[in-house]
């Protein structure tokens, strides 16, 4: 209010408080409503006093940079909308690999630090190391080069499989830390010198137990792969398995231990060979054995299933053609999460690798598959195992009561039958 008594107006405007909007008195120092301090109000009853009829800066004005700097405030304290995500670089070891004695051997000094992303290919990282190593060494031997694995083996694919090389893949096979990976780079000169002077080693120096050459494995795997041999075994197919048994049986005289389990060091200290040439003689013979032995037909017909049946299985169950089981391997457990989980056996409650066993009645195995993760069903395991197909109407099998397969059978018009199990207070009766 003024003198007299009417409303404070300025300039014909009522004042009103910034901070709680109620009517004001400028010339108190404090707002009845909120208690603010006001004082800054005060320069709107001030006449002009500058040159040229320009007025001072009043408390509309003063406001209006009073809200624009409290919006600015306010706008700060919001969160920022995230940006992408950028793939962090990773940090791993690089080095160079000379032909020493024969050999590819680590170069000292020269294993330096690389950053670079886990998703990065092996044509990536060879590209990134060799600049790594430019820059470090001018004397950097010319290329041609091939990057390769602390073996000297070169990088193509994850080893032990056909994925392609990743930083990242890799890292998760081995199961190291980033800090721990090394790998090198080599000149294709010295990478092809150390693969011709490993291959004459082996074919000169060890010739006298040297078994077979990857060339007749070849052809081994081409005849099998041109016939049906499980449909169309070609005549005197048993007659060459069994005579392959005989020269493995005279080739290996030497080598028998290995079936004993005795360490190939030891076997190779013995004979006086390389440990490679023990690896290479079992490996080898273990993968030619596989292909004629598999080449075999092992699936009994119906009426010679009969005629061999035990007595037991005549009286109880005298329409089973074959008996399914599993058996898993223990398996070490894998430093990577994904792998542990696949491989997790619930009926063992341990890390596995399974298989499934096919057995005719008179206790003959006539099928041993492949092995896949602990973590597959018998259902499963059973059905991409490739004995349905073989199944005819009127066919029983024999499974446990883990085998739910029923409906798998149906298909083939067989049926499923479980043994009589045993109680825990009889004998085995066998």
């Amino acid at each position: 209010m003024d003198a007299s008594g009417r409303g404070f107006e300025v300039g014909k405007i009522t004042m009103y408080c910034p901070f709680c909007g109620s009517g004001i008195n400028p010339e108190t120092t404090f707002c009845s409503s909120c208690g603010k301090n006001i004082t800054f109000l005060r320069d709107v009853q001030k006449p002009s006093t500058s040159q040229g009829g320009i007025k001072e800066e009043g408390a509309l004005e003063s406001f209006r940079n009073f809200r624009i700097s409290k919006e600015k405030e306010r706008q700060l304290s919001f969160k920022k909308k995230k940006e992408p995500l950028k793939e962090n670089l990773v940090k791993i070891s690089v080095g160079l690999m000379r032909l020493k004695d024969g050999v590819l051997s680590p170069m000292r000094g020269m294993t330096l630090p690389l950053s670079l992303k886990p998703s990065s290919d092996a044509k990536e990282l060879q590209n990134a190391a060799l600049q790594k190593l430019k820059a470090f060494n001018k004397n950097l031997p010319p290329g041609p080069h091939f990057l390769v694995y602390p073996d000297g083996t070169k990088i193509v694919n994850i080893p032990g499989t056909n994925t392609p090389f990743s930083v990242k893949d890799y890292k998760e096979a081995v199961g190291k830390a980033y800090q721990r990976i090394t790998v090198y780079i080599c000149t294709v000169e010295d990478f092809m010198t150390c693969s011709q002077e490993a291959t004459t080693d082996s074919e000169e120096s060890d010739s006298e137990v040297i078994i077979m050459s990857s060339k007749q494995v070849s052809q081994a795997e081409a005849a099998t792969a041109e016939h049906d041999y499980a449909a169309h075994p070609p005549p005197g197919a048993l007659d060459k398995a069994l005579e392959t048994i005989k020269e493995l049986e005279a080739r290996l005289e030497k080598m028998d231990l290995v079936a004993v389990g005795m360490k190939e060091q030891l076997i190779a200290d013995m004979f006086k060979v390389s440990i490679s040439t023990v690896s290479r003689v079992t490996i080898t013979w273990a993968n030619y054995l596989f292909i004629v032995f598999s080449s075999i037909n092992m699936w009994i017909s119906r009426e010679k299933v009969k005629a061999s049946m035990p007595q037991r299985f005549v009286k109880r169950s005298p329409n089973v053609r074959v008996i399914l089981d599993c058996t898993e391997v223990a398996l070490e457990g894998a430093s990577s999460l994904t792998l542990q989980s696949e491989t997790f056996s619930a009926y063992k409650n341990r890390t596995t690798l399974k298989g499934l066993i096919r057995v005719a009645p008179n206790g003959l195995v006539t099928f041993i598959s492949q092995l896949y993760t602990g973590c597959i069903s018998d259902k499963e395991i059973t059905k991409i195992s490739g004995i349905l197909p073989l199944l005819e109407p009127g066919d029983e099998v024999m499974a446990d009561k883990g085998f739910l397969i029923q409906d798998l059978l149906d298909e083939v018009g067989a049926k499923l039958t479980m043994p009589p199990f045993r109680h825990p207070a009889a004998g085995t009766g066998h």
